[in-house]
């Protein structure tokens, strides 16, 4: 995880990150947003069936 500050002197810079680094694929702030929407989205369809 790629942070814009110390998390040990601002723990919100934990909810803000630059980017993330998972099994040698990197997720920029973008992507991470499109992923998350993609979630929500998921998540509120399979609870309206």
């Amino acid at each position: 995880m790629l942070l814009d500050g110390d998390p040990l002197q601002d723990l919100s810079v934990l909810r803000r990150p630059v980017g993330v680094m998972v099994n040698g694929h990197w997720y920029d702030r973008a992507q991470l947003g499109d992923l998350l929407k993609a979630r929500r989205e998921a998540t509120a369809n399979s609870a309206l069936r």
